[in-house]
């Protein structure tokens, strides 16, 4: 192909050429005497969490703005414990380059989701709000503030819609 052209691909028709006519569906709403069908409602992945999140508190920022400084201050004066929503601080072994927080940082502040996956391991959104969601719900049933601190945007809209 010349360089610059793009080609366009068209779809295979089953049955040949002389078939083409009766395999192509109309449009719906070519489709006499039809009402259109109501939209299926939307399907909930996760039980609402209004209510059972009501006091979570979430710091999301850019690297290096104190996120943790921040999280680990309130988590002490509100009597609450740090859940991490860092898509790199999940993994074990990369302190290094993952700025994941010191013993002296965390000053003896329960930090959760900090590293509980090998390097080698396939990670996905789906399975941190899983396990995110343990330890959130674990954090409230001890009567405890659940404080969500990252910046992985896709972890804290996954954990708390």
């Amino acid at each position: 192909m010349p360089e610059g052209r793009a080609q366009r691909l068209q779809p295979p028709i089953l049955g040949g050429a002389s078939n083409q006519a009766e395999h192509r569906i109309p449009p719906y709403a070519a489709l006499p005497n039809e009402a259109p069908a109501s939209p299926a409602p939307p399907k909930i992945l996760f039980p609402p969490k209004a209510v059972t999140y009501a006091r979570l508190i979430v710091i999301c920022g850019p690297t290096a703005t104190g996120k943790t400084r921040l999280g680990v201050a309130l988590a002490q004066r509100l009597d609450g414990e740090v859940v991490s929503a860092d898509s790199m601080q999940v993994y074990r072994d990369m302190a290094i380059g993952t700025a994941r927080p010191t013993a002296e940082e965390m000053a003896g502040v329960p930090h959760h989701m900090v590293g509980p996956v090998a390097p080698r391991e396939n990670y996905s959104v789906a399975r941190y709000v899983q396990e995110a969601t343990g330890c959130v719900e674990d954090i409230l049933r001890r009567g405890k503030r659940p404080i969500l601190v990252g910046g992985t945007g896709l972890y804290i809209d996954g954990l708390c819609q």
